[in-house]
């Protein structure tokens, strides 16, 4: 079912939920007319689908899947819809600029996961720092990975850019997911360009269908994503507390609440 206008006195932002009864996916959102409400819709419609695929596993917890790969059937729906944007936009002249848009998203967020994954790498790897070292840290780890970005006249704006990232604060290592995701995804969609759109969703069918397993919904992200992933130090759990992967992780089926670099939902603006 879907809720997808926006009303007074409604919640904001969107998700997806599969419901456990009925196993059947429910899609919220805030539509308002703009190019946002596609991305927010194809997206949460790539995880019902992959909710779609798990319905018939009787078991709940194996519904379920693994946070790397979590983003990996909206992202990829993102990119395998495009081609049929046009019927959203009034002329072909926008939809192109609303594939364009995506595309450069897609590829751009990138460097600022990584730059919030290896300044939170520093920030609990430099017990005691003070304030002024913080931002220092920050400073240079910002300029290592966007370094094109000229903040002439904005000093103390780039100083505190990584304010903006509420994973530092709620979901602490949580965030490095979504690049893995999108890696998975750009693989699906190149599956698409190269061998047609058929192979790809077979492909990514075939991933979602086989149900539960965290080593096997695993081996389908090592699949699309062949990087070397430095491993994140050992931490002192009794001293900063549960800093593994699923610290604060969100329930199964439901976005977290600041999605895709808080392009997307807006309670979290």
């Amino acid at each position: 079912s879907l809720d997808l206008d926006s009303r007074k006195g409604k919640a904001p932002g969107g998700y997806q939920y599969m419901r456990d009864r009925s196993g059947m996916p429910f899609i919220f959102m805030n539509g308002a007319g703009l190019h946002r409400d596609v991305e927010t819709m194809v997206h949460e419609a790539g995880h019902a689908f992959h909710s779609l695929l798990c319905q018939a596993e009787p078991l709940r917890p194996y519904r379920d899947y693994p946070i790397e790969f979590a983003e990996v059937a909206s992202m990829s729906m993102e990119l395998l819809s495009m081609p049929h944007w046009s019927a959203y936009y009034p002329s072909e002249d926008d939809a192109n600029r609303a594939r364009r848009i995506q595309i450069e998203g897609s590829v751009s967020m990138l460097p600022w996961i990584a730059t919030i994954d290896c300044f939170q790498q520093w920030i609990y790897t430099h017990e005691g720092h003070s304030r002024a070292e913080r931002q220092a840290a920050w400073l240079e780890i910002s300029r290592r990975f966007g370094h094109d970005v000229s903040w002439d006249g904005l000093n103390d704006e780039e100083a505190w850019q990584w304010q903006r990232q509420s994973h530092l604060f709620g979901n602490p290592f949580y965030y490095v997911e979504y690049g893995i995701a999108q890696l998975g995804a750009l693989g699906l969609w190149l599956i698409a360009l190269e061998r047609g759109p058929a192979k790809a969703i077979e492909t990514r069918r075939e991933q979602a269908g086989k149900g539960r397993g965290a080593a096997e919904a695993d081996g389908d992200v090592r699949r699309f994503v062949e990087a070397d992933l430095t491993p994140v130090p050992q931490f002192d759990r009794k001293r900063h507390g549960e800093t593994g992967s699923g610290l604060h992780a969100p329930q199964p089926g439901i976005e977290p609440a600041f999605d895709k670099g808080g392009r997307r939902d807006s309670a979290s603006q």
